[in-house]
C-alpha cells in the first residue's frame, strides 16, 4: 500500500489538483474515517492523479461493531438512512439492509408505498388486535382463558370488587315490607358475575324498581275493582236489605269461629252463604255485632268509639265507603245508636 500511495503522490508534483484520500483508519477501532493525502500540484495531470489516489484511498468495509450501531455494511450508513423521500414514499430497496429482527417481516413492510400508508396500516393492526381481544370466548376455551377475559372485562367496565359495592339499598319511598332485600342480592350478584358495569347496574334496578311499582299499582286498581264488583252482586242481590244481611253475614262468620276481615269474603257467594247460615240460627245463639274491644262500655259510647277510635276494628271500614266492611260499620254503629235511644226512651217512661 505504501509504494502505490508513494507514486500517487509524486504524479500529483506540479499541477493543481484535488486532494487524494488513502486507505487509512485503525481496524481495531472499528473506524472507516479517511485519511486526507497530500494535494498534487503543478499540472492538471498532476490534480487528476491527486483524485485517483483520492479514489484509492476507499474505507475498507465496516467490521461487526459498526454494523450493530445500525450502520449499512459497505456504506457507512445506518439502514434506516434513504429509507423515504422527500415526499414521504418509500424506498423498498432498502428494506433488504433491515436489522436481523426485522427482516423477517420486509415482505409486509414492501406491501406500502409510503411513509403514512405504513403507519395507517400498523395502527389498523393493533385496532384489529384490540377488538379481536373483546371478541366472545369460543365455547371451548380454557377456565384460564375465560378467568382472564373476565378480570379484563371488570377493569374496562370498572366492576366494583364485590356485589355489594353496586350499592342498592331501599330507597325512602319504599316502605320496609315491600322490600326483599335477599332478591336484591340475588341480583347484584348476577350482575357481579358478568361484569356489568355500576352506572347499567344502577339503570337496570331503577327500571326494575319502576316496573315493580307499576305492577303494585295495578295490582291495587285491580283488587279495588274486583271488591267493588262483588259488593255490586251483594247489593243487587239484596237491594233495601243489604246492610241487614252483611250484619247478619258478619255475627254468622264470628259464631263459626271466624274473622269476617278474612280475604275469605272478598267473594260474594260465601258471604250470601254465611248470611244464609246465620238466618237458619236462631238469635240468642248468634255472637253480637260487638267486639271484645268495646265490651263493657254503653252502646252510646260503642257508637262513638267506632266513629272516633282509629284502634276500632271498624272504624276504618265505617269512614271508607269502599272498604268490604263499611256496610257492617255502619250497621253495628246505628244498632248501638238504636239501642241506646231505645233505652233512653224506656228510662224517660219510668
Amino acid at each position: 500500500m505504501y509504494p502505490t500511495f508513494q507514486r500517487h503522490e509524486e504524479a500529483g508534483e506540479g499541477g493543481s489538483g484535488g486532494a487524494g484520500a488513502s486507505a487509512g483508519g485503525s481496524l481495531l477501532s472499528g473506524s472507516a474515517a479517511p485519511a486526507v493525502g497530500q494535494a498534487g500540484g503543478g499540472s492538471p495531470e498532476g490534480g487528476t492523479a491527486g483524485g485517483q489516489a483520492g479514489q484509492a484511498g476507499q474505507a475498507p468495509a465496516a467490521t461487526a461493531p459498526a454494523a450493530a450501531s445500525g450502520q449499512q455494511a459497505g456504506s457507512g450508513e445506518a439502514w434506516y438512512v434513504g429509507l423515504y423521500d422527500n415526499s414521504g414514499k418509500l424506498n423498498a430497496a432498502k428494506f433488504d439492509a433491515l436489522p436481523a429482527h426485522l427482516k423477517a417481516h420486509k415482505e409486509t413492510f414492501a406491501k406500502y408505498q409510503t411513509v403514512e400508508a405504513l403507519l395507517g396500516g400498523f395502527a389498523n393492526v393493533s385496532s384489529l388486535a384490540g377488538r379481536k381481544a373483546l371478541a366472545p370466548l369460543p365455547p371451548e376455551a380454557s377456565p384460564e382463558a375465560k378467568a382472564e377475559r373476565a378480570k379484563l372485562m371488570a377493569q374496562l367496565n370498572n366492576v366494583p370488587e364485590k356485589p355489594e359495592g353496586y350499592g342498592f339499598k331501599r330507597p325512602d319511598s319504599i316502605p320496609e315490607g315491600q322490600w326483599n332485600q335477599a332478591y336484591v342480592d340475588g341480583i347484584a350478584g348476577i350482575l357481579h358475575k358478568h361484569q356489568i358495569s355500576p352506572e347499567a347496574a344502577k339503570e337496570l334496578m331503577a327500571f326494575d324498581m319502576e316496573h315493580a311499582g307499576k305492577i303494585g299499582e295495578s295490582a291495587k286498581t285491580q283488587a279495588a275493582q274486583a271488591a267493588e264488583a262483588e259488593a255490586k252482586a251483594l247489593r243487587d242481590a239484596w237491594g233495601k236489605d243489604y246492610a241487614k244481611q252483611i250484619d247478619l253475614a258478619v255475627r254468622g262468620a264470628r259464631t263459626l269461629g271466624m274473622d269476617p276481615t278474612d280475604p275469605v269474603f272478598q267473594s260474594s257467594k260465601v258471604v250470601q252463604m254465611v248470611a244464609k247460615f246465620a238466618s237458619m240460627v236462631s238469635e240468642d245463639r248468634l255472637v253480637s255485632g260487638e267486639s271484645s274491644a268495646n265490651a263493657g262500655q254503653s252502646d252510646r259510647d260503642k257508637a262513638l268509639d267506632i266513629l272516633n277510635n282509629p284502634a276500632n276494628p271498624l272504624h276504618k271500614a265505617y269512614h271508607d265507603q269502599n272498604h268490604p266492611q263499611h256496610a257492617e260499620a255502619v250497621q253495628t254503629r246505628s244498632r248501638f245508636n238504636q239501642a241506646w235511644l231505645a233505652k233512653q226512651k224506656q228510662t224517660a217512661k219510668s
